[in-house]
Order: C-alpha cells, then structure tokens, then sequence
C-alpha cells in the first residue's frame, strides 16, 4: 500500500474510533451529563464506567470501548506506514543537490534520506523478475534496457548511491562509547583520573572513526580523549591520543646536559631528519614540566597543521599524549589540555621514572635525542618487576 493509501485508510480507522468513543459518551451521559463531558475531553474517564457498568445491560460500554481501542492500533500504525512510504517516495524522488542542500541544514535527516535511498523496495520487484529496480536518480536516460557486461539482455544492479563523507564521520562519531572518571592504565602501572566533562574512547572502538580522520592508529594507543564540547563528528574536532611505549628506561638527557639550556637552544629548531619539521618556538617552544614530568613540544610542518607531543617518562617506557592534525590555532587548547591530563595521571611509586635505571645493553638514546627525531627501539630485555 502507498503513501496516500496508508494515510486514507489511517483516517477511515479514526473515524470510527471516534464514532465508537462518542457511542461510550453517550452511553455515559445516561448517568451523568457532567462525566460524560470530561470522558469526551479526555477519554481514560471512561475506565471507570467500563469497570463499573461490566455485565450491566444499561451501562455495560465494553462493545464500543474496545472497538475505538481497536479501531485506534489500526489507525496508529497505518498512519506510520503511511509515513515511511512517504518518506522513502520522498528520498526516491530527490536530486543529489536537493540532498546536498538538506545536508546543510539537518545532517541526520539528510542521513535519514539516504539510508532510505539505499534500502532495496521489496514492494517493488515483482515474482517474474527478481532484481531490484534502479534508482531513478541514476537511472539511464536511452529507451533501451540496460544490460550487463556480458550482454545478455539482463538488468544491470543500479549503482549505490555514495554516502557523504561528513554524513558518514557524524554517524561513527555518534556510535562512539566513552567512558568517565578513573581509567586504569595498566600497561603504564598508571591511572588517570580524568577531569570534569572529560572523556575517553578506548582504542578499539576508534577503527572507523579514524580512518574516517584519515589518522592512523599509532602502536601503543590506548584511547583518545576530548572534552564534551568538541564534536569528534565534525571535521574541525581533535583529541588527545593517549599512547604507552614500552622501550624501557629512557633518560631525559644526557648527564652533562642543562636540560633548561638545551630546551632553549632548540626553539625552532629544524628536525635533522630531513622531514622539513621543526619544533615549536616562542610560547609554544619545547618545555619541561617538573610537577608533573612532563616535556612538551610542538612539531610544526610546511602544511601548517602540526603536532603537539606531551611525553612522561616512567620506569619502563613513555606514556605519551599526541594531539595531531593540529590547527594553528588550537595550540593553546591543545598545550592546556595536556597540561591538565598529564597533572590527572598517578603513576604507581615503584614505576616512576626516578625509580629506573638503564637496562644493560639498553639504547643510549634520551628523551630529548627522541624529540629530536631519534628513533626509539625496545631494550634487550624487559624491564624488571618490582
């Protein structure tokens, strides 16, 4: 049944529901004038006379009472039936630039419309032949079946119709899972405690929507945290990669090194491995936290979208907070929001990095080699337990 058919038939059905319900008032108003104006009002009332006058020749309503109740379910569902054939009528009949258009103003209608568009009609494929018919929108415009490569004259499947990138990376983001409060992290004998309004998706709920990002899931990630106010659904939304590498002990520096000396000395520095990247400078220069051991820095590169690196050292390897893709001017957001996190994160006593030490035939690399561009291998063997 179509659209217009559903919706008549709807209509017949409440009109004799409500035939059958002014049968109950009248019946009603035998006793009382005055009850049987509230049940025409609001209708529930009559449950009382339906209990009351049970059995009883003169009051008994069960006949029209449940004949308007039955009349009503009819109505109620043919009126949706009527409504999604609309819809998908609707869906079927639209251009991609009407859609396109819809898109703009309510992305999850528009998404709406084209999970629709896609569905197959089963309504329309008759028992002679069983394929589905093609989209009117891609249609071919020749008098002529189209057929298929080989030529036999059969019907080709029609195309599916695309869904819109910004449509499909809303949909992933919504089907997100996130978790509140304390997060263990036991790779990195740690816990975070996360802050007010701050979130956490653990790494393998974050496939589509990465891919999606056009973002790799780096080795080590353990989730990615963002704040309730940013739409990891929009192009325009970011997060902190939270990450555990376990390379063992790694040192800050070397032993004769200032670290503030250096660290100032490398402002802007070019990275020597030729990726055209240099560190960060001026406010957002690399920078080492004492509070909360944290070293900090930018990597900034010809597109203008950077990184910026948040790194704690422990006993065993580097717990690690990455913010990539990184606007020019989230920067600030970016470096707060490290800031907070790495002050919410409580290592274990036995697993701080002041409680390491270098593991025989360990790298010699340091920590400010790595931010370097230094590459990190894992040590000879692991590291011992406490």
């Amino acid at each position: 049944m179509d659209g217009a058919g559903s919706m008549g038939s709807a209509m017949l059905f409440w009109g004799i529901a409500f035939v059958l319900m002014m049968w109950v008032v009248i019946k009603i108003a035998r006793t009382s004038v005055l009850m049987a104006f509230v049940t025409f009002v609001f209708w529930p009332v009559s449950l009382v006379y339906l209990i009351r006058g049970w059995g009883d020749p003169d009051n008994d309503i069960r006949v029209p009472f449940f004949g308007a109740v039955l009349a009503s379910v009819i109505a109620f569902f043919m009126m949706k039936d009527g409504v999604d054939s609309a819809m998908q009528q609707v869906a079927n009949e639209m251009s991609d630039e009407e859609l396109a258009l819809i898109a703009d103003e309510d992305p999850v209608l528009h998404a709406q419309l084209i999970e629709l568009r896609r569905n197959v009609d089963l309504d329309s494929v008759s028992a002679d032949d069983p394929s589905p018919k093609p989209d009117r929108s891609s249609a071919p415009t020749a008098s002529a079946p189209e057929t298929d490569s080989a030529g036999l004259g059969a019907p080709a499947a029609a195309p599916a119709v695309p869904i819109d990138p910004a449509v499909e990376l809303a949909q992933a983001a919504a089907a997100l899972s996130y978790h509140y409060g304390e997060i263990k992290l036991d790779a990195a004998h740690s816990k975070l405690q996360l802050p007010s309004r701050w979130r956490m998706v653990m790494a393998n709920r974050l496939h589509r929507i990465a891919r999606l990002r056009g973002l790799s899931l780096e080795p080590g990630t353990l989730g990615w945290i963002s704040h309730e106010d940013v739409d990891l659904g929009r192009a325009s939304g970011w997060a902190v990669e939270l990450r555990f590498l376990p390379v063992g002990y790694l040192p800050l520096a070397a032993a004769d090194e200032d670290l503030d000396a250096v660290l100032a000395g490398l402002a802007g520095a070019a990275l020597p491995d030729g990726s055209g990247r240099s560190l960060g400078s001026a406010a957002f220069a690399p920078s080492w936290d004492p509070a909360t051991e944290t070293l900090s820095w930018f990597l900034d590169d010809a597109t203008g979208l950077g990184e910026h690196h948040a790194a704690r050292p422990l006993r065993d390897g580097v717990l690690l907070m990455v913010v990539r893709r990184l606007a020019p001017e989230r920067r600030e957001a970016a470096l707060r929001a490290t800031r907070l996190l790495s002050a919410s994160v409580q290592v274990a006593p036995a697993w701080t990095h002041a409680r390491g030490r270098a593991e025989p035939g360990a790298q010699a690399t340091s920590l400010l080699d790595w931010m370097q561009g230094a590459r990190l291998e894992l040590p000879a063997r692991a590291a011992a337990t406490p």
